[in-house]
């Protein structure tokens, strides 16, 4: 209950599902090792199994790689333009870490004698191929911190190790992946340059998590949700559009989110595992002999996490391993101490003795029961989300075979799994967007938006602290705004500024909040997010794109066209019309917008132009808006527009006096440019987004009929 978001704590994210429960889990599952791998047997027997499952994630791994993988992964890892296989783990870096632990077991029992000495030695081999193919650098460090080990081998056990080591770097050596893995190594080499400099920004932001809460820390599970509160704009400046789930490190991730308490809990474990790891070794015998893998594994997973995250399956690996440590502590092998007769047991009294073992069964079978319809719910929940967002993504209603049926099925399918997983504010959030995005080419929009918003509106009560909860509920209320409901304009003002607080810094929440305000007739107040996303991301095209038409809306076609070359030369990996919408406002601008400055004539407006300065990025010392009132109060840098939840003079487009038809006509060619292809990334408002729409839009403007 401490926690920032107690429903995410409890549950875990629909990212990562590492909350209370969860740990809980792990806690029955180390229970259950220490019940039924008691002997040194049993903890090989385990540990060859799971070399057999690593060997197999690993196998469909080199699948990948050779292109017969029968599924499409979404969100896979990239190297430039290789993609680094996952397996059957779904990301690189957690088949990485899986690998390399397993790969450090291998290279344990391979070296130690037994039947199936070869057997481990092949497993090695394939595990450590599969660990250097995913290109994983905290895998890689894992893997050479488990080769380091210098054990007592006899000379058998030294030909086994050099008949696997020798082929394997022949390969690697000879692969065409050979300059990848060379330039990985360099980037290991300086991890901090580059891109290895985010990782820093996320410890940093880890760090800063901790001091806000430091006894407690976030919660679990909370990170992604928090971190976009203490990202720094350097953080997306190398990766764009993304936001950090985990703090790459284990430790850091563990006081970010637990606090105090939670490191001391994991350094009192760690004691009490170094204590058991003494006596198993004392106790000789088998169990000594079980110690090389246990511990090569666990050395393993302890250099993986410090660098990255290790996963569900890291977290299993490592409980299980845990428990068969202390196993082998409190195990007596019969080749050291033969087993001593059991004593003999007490009469059992009629008709007991059996009632405990039948009620912990009974509760155990009940609490599986109620973890099998949980993770039913969410599974099919995040089903529905994934197939209403592959409708978003494949472009909705446009691109549909199914029409307007097809989305009612997807929406309805979304809203009952979503109130089946209660915990999930994903599946609402996705919902809402779907019907935005059906509301685009409906013919009854408003309706549409009205369940949208309820949709949002459960999002942001699932998770008030998520910043893309409030920015969609921002986008429904300024869709339904701008088909005329006024009543929503200041709580849309107040979503996005709500939304812009849980992450500053974060550009498409300030370039959507620009754009409604540009589509509510209000260009003044669009021009302050706009600005702020350029000081953050100055050589990015799409916010330089936005900033030209606000520019463009506040008559200053000289910025304007500032804004446009730039934003034309600059970076752009979203919305693909964008940038083709920027050049060809540049065009219409025309070459003689450049003597704006001293000239009185507007080509593309017409009449006076104001004086707004002449730099397009630095703060203007007076804006002066289309009011008749000379007194606001409210933002200082732009006078006019309210603080709050967003009082804004009224725009008065009917002062706009175009003295030609020409200059009329391109005024409304450039205003429905300015309102046309808005994709989702690039956040177009479903309405406004129609061409046909924007060009009624712009007529109007023009004509002076009205300024909404």
């Amino acid at each position: 209950m401490a926690s920032v978001s107690p429903r995410t704590s409890i549950f875990g994210d629909p990212q990562q599902h590492e909350g209370l429960l969860t740990s809980l889990s792990l806690a029955g599952l180390y229970l259950a090792a220490r019940v039924f791998l008691p002997r040194p047997e049993d903890v090989r027997g385990a540990l060859d199994a799971w070399l057999v499952a690593a060997c197999l994630a690993s196998g469909y791994a080199f699948l990948q790689l050779a292109g017969l993988d029968p599924f499409s992964w979404t969100q896979v890892a990239m190297l430039g333009a290789f993609v680094r296989p996952g397996g059957t783990l779904g990301h690189a870096n957690l088949l990485g870490v899986v690998t390399s632990a397993a790969c450090a077991a291998a290279f344990g029992g391979a070296l130690l004698p037994g039947r199936r000495r070869g057997l481990r030695a092949l497993a090695m081999a394939v595990l450590a191929l599969a660990t250097v193919l995913t290109f994983s650098r905290a895998a890689w460090a894992a893997l050479a911190a488990a080769a380091s080990r210098r054990p007592r081998i006899s000379r058998r056990g030294a030909l086994v190790a050099a008949s696997v080591a020798i082929p394997l770097v022949l390969a690697i050596v000879l692969s065409p992946a050979r300059r990848l893995i060379v330039e990985r190594v360099r980037e290991m080499a300086s991890p901090f340059a580059g891109p290895g400099s985010t990782r820093l920004d996320i410890w940093n932001a880890a760090w800063a998590m901790w001091r806000e809460r430091a006894l407690l820390g976030q919660g679990p599970d909370t990170f992604g949700i928090v971190f976009t509160r203490f990202q720094p704009a350097e953080f997306w400046r190398l990766e764009w559009n993304h936001v950090a789930w985990h703090a790459h490190s284990i430790y850091l991730h563990t006081l970010a989110t637990r606090g105090v308490l939670g490191i001391v809990a994991a350094a009192g474990c760690t004691v009490s595992l170094g204590f058991a790891l003494r006596a198993a070794w004392r106790r000789g015998g088998r169990a000594r002999e079980t110690v090389a893998p246990l511990a090569g594994a666990l050395a393993a997973l302890a250099v993986a996490g410090s660098t990255g995250a290790l996963g569900i399956a890291g977290a299993v690996a490592l409980t299980v391993l845990i428990a068969g440590m202390a196993s082998q502590a409190v195990s007596i092998d019969p080749a050291v101490a033969p087993r001593r007769p059991a004593p003999a047991r007490a009469p059992r009294r009629p008709g007991g003795g059996r009632a405990p073992r039948l009620g912990a069964w009974s509760a155990g079978l009940a609490a599986a029961a109620l973890g099998l319809v949980a993770s039913a719910c969410d599974l099919n929940a995040l089903w529905a989300a994934g197939e209403a967002r592959r409708w978003v993504d494949h472009g909705g209603l446009a691109a549909a075979a199914g029409g307007e049926a097809e989305a009612g099925e997807l929406a309805a399918r979304a809203q009952v799994w979503g109130g089946r997983a209660p915990w999930s504010d994903l599946v609402p959030r996705t919902a809402s967007e779907l019907l935005m995005t059906w509301a685009a080419g409906s013919s009854r929009p408003l309706e549409l938006l009205r369940v949208a918003e309820r949709s949002a509106r459960e999002a942001v009560r699932r998770v008030p602290l998520r910043a893309a909860n409030h920015r969609r509920l921002a986008d429904v209320l300024g869709s339904e705004a701008m088909l005329g409901d006024s009543t929503r304009t200041a709580a849309t003002e107040a979503s996005f500024a709500r939304a812009a607080a849980l992450a500053p810094c974060d550009a498409f929440i300030l370039l959507e909040w620009a754009r409604d305000r540009l589509a509510m007739g209000n260009p003044w107040g669009a021009l302050e997010p706009a600005r702020r996303a350029v000081a953050l991301y100055p050589d990015r095209g799409f916010a330089l794109e936005i900033l030209g038409e606000a520019l463009l809306g506040v008559r200053d076609s000289t910025g304007a066209r500032a804004a446009f070359e730039r934003a034309v030369a600059g970076r752009w990996s979203e919305e693909p019309g964008a940038r083709a919408r920027a050049g060809r406002l540049l065009e219409a601008l025309g070459p003689d917008s450049a003597r704006n400055d001293s000239g009185t004539h507007c080509p593309i407006l017409g009449g006076a132009r104001r004086d707004l300065g002449s730099s397009i990025l630095q703060p203007r010392k007076r804006l002066k808006p289309h009011s008749r009132s000379s007194k606001s109060e409210g933002n200082p840098e732009i006078p006019g527009v309210a603080a709050g939840l967003g009082r804004r003079p009224r725009p008065r487009f009917r002062r706009l006096r175009v003295q030609h038809a020409e200059p009329r006509a391109r005024l409304g060619e450039l205003l429905a440019m300015v309102f046309q292809g808005r994709q989702r990334e690039g956040f177009e408002h479903p309405v406004l987004g129609d061409p046909e729409r924007a060009g009624v839009m712009g007529n109007l403007v023009v004509r002076g009929q009205g300024g909404r």
